[in-house]
């Protein structure tokens, strides 16, 4: 449940200031953004399997899965590339337009982090350089003085001894099950090790790879922490004892970026790749994408992992910054060039991807406000997308640039290729072509299905390119609760029958009907939550457009969501049905009203006299003591009959007649958010205890002040943990006065936060002279 009450403290002025990385008076929708891509259930295959066991094509469409040519499948120039294609789902474009809209804001946040890690370097000589700065190290091989198997003793993996640089394939294999099973994990001082070997191991590989002697590749794109989408990429790439196999030695398999992030596993993802690296270093490569970088995956969630699975963190984040560096910049085939992003820009040459050193590239732990003419390079290449119309221009991410097809094209003619292969977009099917005229094409692959975690409806996809020039493209969806606890090994040498029938067993519980209705209704919630957000505004749009009925066309609907909402590029009319209907089946006008009604309460947080609010501050302590009453502890949830009677006890026994509460009802509807019919007793506390805080800034700072508090609490938490120098969870006064006047200084002059001082006591709620950051992260969360 979302604890929205606090938020009265600021709703009512929360239009009229910008954030610090805000293009216009808009809040962040980060919070909503995570579930944008909600699950539908499905199933997963890849083109070894074919090669491997011979299925038949009518047996592999028995399976629905789909291996097709990029030729063949490829919009034409004058169609869309992008995720809102013409093919694309209405529902898939809505979740990617909510999912750029949060790029955009982490893009300004990271550049922020940065700023302050700039201002902090003076104070702190292991921040910034740690995050920026790789010590060249040797990239000589050591030579096994015999071969130490690694120890795996209460889920903890041991590397003492192990020679990484020269690692047995066979013990990889183990480590590996072991840790795509997340029944393991690396101990610390094993985690800092495999960071040096690798970050050694990837040394060796050129900035620009070469790959033109190599007959077939595989081209996985992002990962995002997905366990589950790796564990079965790997079921079917000789990684295992089928690549000892000579026919498949020459078998290539690419990584291209962004195996972090957005996931719970981005740690174990990444390891897994390191140690196939180490196993197969001639044979497995690792692309670096705009997430493998020290301050984008800082606000994206792969720090906060890391901090979650182990204690003191700054060695290995620092061992990991050096991993991010070491990563060769994209890849070049016969026919192909093997990029995360895009094309930089319109003149791209290759060599000057090959002018950067391994030594240089290494000490660009991140390129996010980049600072020198190689950082700019490998931001445009990491960031780029591609565009339906010709011509470049500026990325709406905030970063990077968008190419269209004439630029692809003149780019591949020049290297007389024909693919580009990508990644960086969530693309429905897991893999989308455009073509580009003159037999070139850009080919976008992503790999995560259920994009992002398990979330979304998305296939994932794979791309291979053989040693004929053809490149085929392979969709595959994922089901989870299938049990997976047979080995790599096993899966590849089993027999066709048993892993036809394994992927049957996949398909019939992939077209389950439950798992479609469930996908749909949660689009519908996500929206209803977006709405209630913006209810002001829309009413406002609606009220001025109404003809004299209160209605409004279907038309006029579709716009106030793009321009409201701020969704562009959504098929909003291929919705309307579902989400708006008319008054009257397949009419032309909509009740405004009903629509409002139905998607957001009717009952907004302005209504809630503040009188009210204040007696369930007042007397939270005793409302517990009443729900003890009913025999609910802090940890049950409460129906809206018992929290009413609590209400009225509440009243009877404790407030007094002038203070009363009224309206108990409304309450209850507004804190129960998630539509359940029961609130959180827990929840239901905190947040009255933070609210009780929050009305007092109010009182003392004023609305306007509250307004930019909350929308730039997560910028303001990232700079004070990087003040934190000495991990402590919190922050003194100085730093809490350098680190909002980093933020004035992004402000518009009439946002800036003043009464800093004031500010800081407020927040020193211990009265212990320092502001414990969680706190107050936890406090603006809240609103």
């Amino acid at each position: 449940m979302l604890r929205r009450l606090a938020r009265h403290t600021s709703v009512s002025v929360r239009h009229q200031s910008r954030n610090f990385y805000s293009n216009g008076n808009t809040r962040t929708e980060s919070s909503l953004i995570p579930s944008a891509w909600h699950l539908a259930g499905v199933l997963f295959t890849a083109t070894c399997l074919y090669e491997t066991i011979g299925i038949s094509e009518t047996e592999a469409s028995a399976t629905t899965v789909r291996q097709t040519p990029v030729s063949s499948s490829a919009t034409s120039s004058s169609s869309s590339s992008s995720v809102n294609s013409s093919n694309t789902s209405a529902s898939f474009q809505v979740a990617a337009a909510l999912d750029l809209k949060e790029e955009k804001e982490k893009v300004k946040l990271a550049r922020f982090l940065r700023e302050v890690h700039d201002v902090s370097e003076s104070k702190r000589s292991t921040l910034l350089r740690r995050y920026t700065t790789v010590t060249s190290a040797s990239t000589k091989t050591k030579t096994p003085r015999r071969d130490i198997k690694p120890q795996i003793v209460n889920g903890k993996i041991s590397l003492k001894g192990v020679e990484l640089l020269s690692l047995n394939p066979s013990h990889a294999h183990d480590l590996i099950a072991q840790l795509i099973a997340g029944e393991s994990r690396l101990d610390r001082d094993s985690l800092v090790q495999l960071c040096k070997a690798a970050a050694i191991a990837l040394k060796q590989d050129e900035s620009l790879v070469d790959l033109r002697d190599k007959e077939t590749v595989t081209v996985v794109g992002d990962l995002h922490g997905s366990l589950s989408c790796l564990r079965q990429v790997l079921r079917f790439v000789y990684m295992t004892g089928g690549a000892k196999d000579a026919e498949h030695g020459n078998d290539i398999l690419v990584f291209n970026g962004d195996f972090v992030d957005r996931g719970p596993n981005g740690l174990e993802v990444l390891c897994t790749l390191l140690l196939l690296k180490l196993a197969y270093p001639e044979r497995v490569y690792l692309i670096r994408g705009n997430h493998e970088d020290t301050m984008v995956s800082s606000v994206y969630g792969f720090m906060e992992e890391l901090q979650s699975k182990y204690e003191r963190t700054d060695r290995l984040w620092y061992e990991l910054s050096k991993v991010f560096g070491a990563l060769p910049l994209a890849a070049i085939t016969n026919t192909s060039f093997i990029v995360h992003g895009g094309i930089p820009e319109r003149d791209f040459q290759l060599e000057d991807v090959q002018s950067i050193t391994t030594d240089e590239r290494s000490r660009i732990a991140t390129v996010v406000d980049p600072r020198t003419e190689h950082e700019r390079l490998i931001e445009a290449m990491l960031w780029s997308d591609p565009q339906d119309e010709d011509g470049i221009k500026p990325n709406h991410r905030g970063t990077g640039i968008v190419f269209g097809p004439d630029i692809s094209r003149e780019f591949l003619k020049r290297y007389k290729l024909k693919y580009l292969i990508r990644s960086h977009q969530p693309v429905e099917k897991g893999v989308q072509t455009q073509a580009c005229g003159d037999d070139c094409f850009v080919v976008t692959v992503f790999s995560t299905a259920n994009y992002p975690n398990g979330e979304g409806s998305n296939n994932g996809g794979v791309v291979h390119l053989d040693k004929e020039g053809h490149c085929n493209s392979v969709e595959f969806r994922y089901i989870g609760g299938i049990d997976y606890s047979q080995t790599l090994q096993s899966i590849l040498s089993g027999t066709a029958e048993t892993i036809l029938n394994y992927h049957r067993v996949l398909w019939h519980d992939a077209q389950r009907d439950d798992k479609v209705v469930e996908s749909e209704r949660s689009l519908e919630e996500i929206l209803r939550s977006y709405v209630a957000d913006k209810r002001d505004d829309l009413e406002t749009y609606f009220r001025a457009v109404e003809d004299r009925d209160g209605l409004i066309s279907k038309l006029q609907w579709a716009v106030a969501m793009e321009d409201v909402l701020d969704l562009k590029d959504v098929r909003w009319a291929d919705l309307q049905s579902t989400l708006a209907p008319t008054i009257s089946g397949g009419g032309d006008y909509i009740d405004w009203r009903m629509y409002l009604k139905k998607n957001a309460s009717e009952v907004t947080l302005d209504a809630l006299q503040d009188k009210q609010l204040a007696v369930l501050r007042d007397y939270k302590d005793k409302l517990m003591k009443i729900f003890e009453y009913y025999q609910k502890d802090v940890n049950s949830r409460v129906t809206k009959e018992e929290f009413e009677a609590a209400i009225q006890m509440l009243n009877r026994q404790y407030v007094p007649k002038h203070r009363r509460i009224k309206e108990p009802e409304k309450i209850f509807r507004v804190l129960d958010t998630g539509r359940e019919g029961t609130i959180d007793v827990k929840e239901l506390y905190a947040m009255l205890t933070e609210s009780q805080i929050l009305s007092l800034m109010c009182q003392t700072l004023g609305l306007k002040q509250m307004t930019v508090l909350q929308q730039n609490h997560e910028g303001l938490t990232a700079a004070f943990r990087v003040m934190d120098t000495e991990k402590k969870g919190s922050i003194d006064r100085q730093a809490f006065i350098a680190g909002v006047e980093l933020l004035n200084k992004r402000l518009p002059n009439d946002n800036n936060l003043h009464s800093i001082d004031q500010l800081f006591n407020l927040l020193d709620i211990e009265g212990t002279g320092r502001v414990d950051i969680n706190q107050f992260s936890q406090l603006f969360q809240a609103l």
